[in-house]
């Protein structure tokens, strides 16, 4: 089994070592064959230096450049295209998540499932982006008829396999909720796991809570329309 943990950075110079450091390490302890991919989205810090001085020391260190910036969700879908893992690791890069939790979520991603996703238990955000998240997380059970608790939450566990058939839009911080969705609706096995949640480690937020949530509002319109016509034999693929 390959292990791939994949995530965006943007800005990250403050945790970006630690955090590849540390993903290696743990990586390395669940399984005979890993890589981490970074897409270094834009990076106007010192995040892509310290990528490339990493590389020297791990040859299984992946570094994707955008330039300029493309966004989360582009960032992201890079690194899972060019991730080569059986086993999809995604996370964000500013500490906010341990990647030690795949240790505990490893024995329920069984053979007939294709995603495992996590959801934060204490979530460690503002108010605002707490109350924010609650309120999409039951705009989207009730939009698309599901029971999900966390489809943004970032980590999360694919069947690499399955992950690159799939097609990825959301340019955004959409994208997790776009693959759970999708997955959904193609009948895939997805379970849930609880995962840990810490305060940022270092940097600043790229997130502008107003704005991201209309575009989250604009992207599930679309995606609930999609989903709809695709399900109606209008369209044959999602």
């Amino acid at each position: 089994m390959k292990l791939s943990a994949v995530m965006p950075a943007f800005n990250e110079a403050e945790t970006i070592e630690k955090t590849v450091r540390y993903c290696f390490e743990v990586l390395r302890d669940c399984a005979d064959i890993s890589e981490v991919v970074v897409t270094n989205d834009g990076s106007r810090d010192a995040t892509g230096e310290i990528l490339l001085r990493l590389q020297q020391e791990f040859p299984d260190l992946v570094v994707i450049t955008h330039s300029p910036n493309q966004g989360y969700g582009a960032a992201l879908a890079r690194a899972m295209d060019t991730a080569s893992g059986d086993i999809i690791v995604s996370l964000d890069s500013d500490g906010q998540f341990d990647i030690a939790d795949i240790r505990d979520m490893l024995p329920f991603f069984s053979d007939d499932v294709a995603i495992l996703t996590g959801y934060r238990q204490g979530k460690k955000d503002s108010l605002l982006k707490v109350f924010a998240d609650r309120v999409m997380n039951r705009m989207i059970r009730i939009l698309f008829s599901v029971s999900y608790r966390d489809t943004n939450c970032a980590l999360k566990l694919y069947r690499g396999a399955l992950l690159h058939t799939l097609p990825l839009e959301a340019r955004g911080f959409q994208l997790p909720t776009e693959i759970v969705l999708k997955a959904h609706a193609l009948g895939w096995v997805i379970r849930e796991c609880p995962v840990r949640h810490y305060p940022r480690a270092g940097g600043q937020s790229s997130l502008a809570p107003f704005r991201t949530a209309w575009r989250m509002l604009v992207f599930l319109a679309y995606l609930r329309r999609k989903i709809t016509l695709y399900k109606k034999g209008i369209i044959r693929s999602l």
